[in-house]
């Protein structure tokens, strides 16, 4: 029966000369490392420290190993960090140590050969080569290893690869692994000059931490906005998901052109993802969050829209024109990203805060918007504010309504609707039977009544004020019941088609004074069929 050659060689590689990782928003990192390792012929095994304590096995990959000959690898096997008291005693067996014990008469020094550990909590020392007898000294963290640390044990993870080469010399070995506790989220600032029309800045941030149980030295970061759905097994450890740091990043104090600048990231489409590099190396250390910036920019124009969404009319009754209630208008923001708008580059989805100047030029934070969706180059885009506009409301009442009443039932009808009917003699009017008793050319039988038309006619009122002193458009946005008649319509919307159901329309509202509120009116009048 033959037996695994053992290697000749033993050979550790603290830590990688080069390293760049590609991060996902969510699932684990893809870390490529470039090591360089010096080999005799002949096999050897290969320890590769520093890697993450959330490696996922199974996912190493070597790329390519340049050298002095032929690289063959042949197996790998991943190792936790395994640097503690009771792995350096129990790999120090067999070698000399000095046990320092407390006693009543202070600290005594036992020193010679380790044999055994018992039970974790007794050593069983050999004072000198030639003794026959031995000692027992209890355990302590006061250990002095005269042989110095034992091979094998490092505070990190490692990978052990047994390897053969063809040549003795020097290597290149260039691997490719994932691990968890690396991940991205993108967010954004928006400093908004409404009287401008513009975003003064636009940048977008992004919160890049680590907690895959490593330190990453001088690495080149790439971001991909999505999902690793990483089909290796999971992680080896899980970390503890740190606070959002978004308040940490700086903010200029005042909404004037900042004295410094960000350099933007590259982005690339990588099949049919967006992949952005950072211009700069990073160093990140395990359990550390740093936030470098995704996309800088400036001047940006920008459109600001008033919506009043479709909604319920109120019946005023008897209470007063003032006792409606006021009904919030949303506010858009509306942008282009492309190089006249001093974008152009695919933006990932992320959280927006907004911030405005005061009068004294001070940013003060007064809303929050989202980028929803990836954003492609040359593409148009809408942040929609979280708050409604304070100085633009509306109301919106129904100042007449009737609605045909339902038939009256006959005798035959309630007998039709007994218990167990067989067919009801007033049938409701769908669309297929009318159409079907109309273009038989017969006369509908007793069974076969078609209910008469029934329509319901609304007059609907929409008001709305500007308590602000500019003048403001507001899209109101309405449901129409399908194939309704406009009766009358100052507004417009009657230029959509017939089977349309909804829509929008502008309204403009001029800017209120000192003593009343600016304010504009619509009516329309509608007729449907209710059957």
């Amino acid at each position: 029966m033959s037996s695994k050659p053992k290697a000749e060689q033993h050979v550790v590689s603290e830590t990688p000369s080069t390293i760049e990782l590609t991060a996902y928003q969510h699932g684990p990192a893809v870390i490529r490392e470039s090591r360089q390792v010096s080999l005799d012929k002949g096999r050897s095994t290969l320890q590769l420290d520093s890697l993450p304590l959330q490696f996922v096995p199974g996912s190493l990959t070597v790329v390519s190993a340049t050298g002095e000959g032929k690289f063959k690898m042949i197996s790998t096997s991943f190792r936790d960090a395994n640097l503690s008291v009771q792995a350096i005693l129990a790999k120090a067996v067999g070698s000399h140590v000095v046990l320092r014990e407390d006693t009543h008469r202070g600290i005594v020094d036992h020193t010679g050969k380790l044999l055994y550990i018992v039970d974790g909590r007794t050593a069983v020392l050999q004072e000198s080569d030639d003794a026959k007898g031995v000692i027992l000294v209890p355990l302590t963290n006061k250990i002095e290893l005269t042989d110095g640390l034992p091979e094998g044990l490092s505070s990190l993870a490692s990978l052990v690869m047994d390897v053969e080469a063809a040549a003795r010399g020097d290597y290149a070995l260039n691997t490719l692994y994932e691990a968890g506790g690396l991940n991205w989220r993108p967010w954004y600032e928006a400093f908004y000059d409404h009287k401008a029309g513009k975003l003064t800045r636009f940048a977008c941030y992004v919160e890049l931490t680590n907690e895959s149980g490593t330190d990453f030295s001088d690495a080149g970061i790439k971001l991909i906005a999505g999902v690793n759905h990483s089909v290796n097994a999971q992680p080896k450890a899980r970390g503890v998901r740190m606070a959002a740091l978004e308040s940490a990043m700086p903010m200029a104090a005042t909404a004037g052109g900042a004295s410094f600048d960000y350099e933007s990231a590259d982005v690339e489409k990588v099949g049919e993802q967006k992949m952005y590099t950072l211009p700069d190396r990073i160093t990140l250390e395990n359990g550390e969050t740093q936030n470098p910036a995704l996309l800088f920019a400036g001047d940006i124009p920008v459109t600001r829209e008033y919506h009043l969404d479709a909604g319920y009319y109120n019946t005023r009754r008897q209470v007063s024109e003032d006792d409606l209630p006021k009904l919030p208008v949303k506010v858009k923001l509306r942008l282009k990203n492309d190089a006249a708008s001093n974008l152009g580059t695919a933006l990932p989805p992320g959280q927006v805060r907004i911030l405005e100047p005061d009068s004294s030029g001070q940013l003060q934070k007064t809303d929050s918007s989202s980028v929803r969706g990836h954003i492609s180059r040359n593409e148009k885009f809408v942040l929609e504010l979280g708050n409604p506009a304070r100085d633009i409301k509306a109301t919106r009442e129904l100042t007449f309504q009737h609605i045909d009443p339902e038939p009256e039932k006959t005798e035959d009808d309630a007998v039709a609707e007994g218990p167990h009917p067989v067919r009801p003699t007033v049938a409701m009017p769908t669309m297929a039977m009318t159409a079907a008793v109309e273009g038989s050319g017969e006369e509908p039988t007793e069974d076969e009544k078609v209910e008469a038309p029934r329509f319901q006619e609304e007059e609907r009122m929409v008001r709305l004020f500007n308590y602000g002193d500019e003048v403001a458009v507001v899209l109101v946005h309405e449901y129409i019941p399908l194939n309704a008649e406009f009766l009358h319509d100052d507004t417009g919307f009657s230029r959509f088609s017939e089977a349309s159901q909804n829509g929008a329309f502008e309204v403009t509202v001029p800017g209120g004074d000192e003593n009343e509120p600016g304010e504009t009116t619509i009516t329309y009048r509608i007729k449907w069929q209710l059957n």
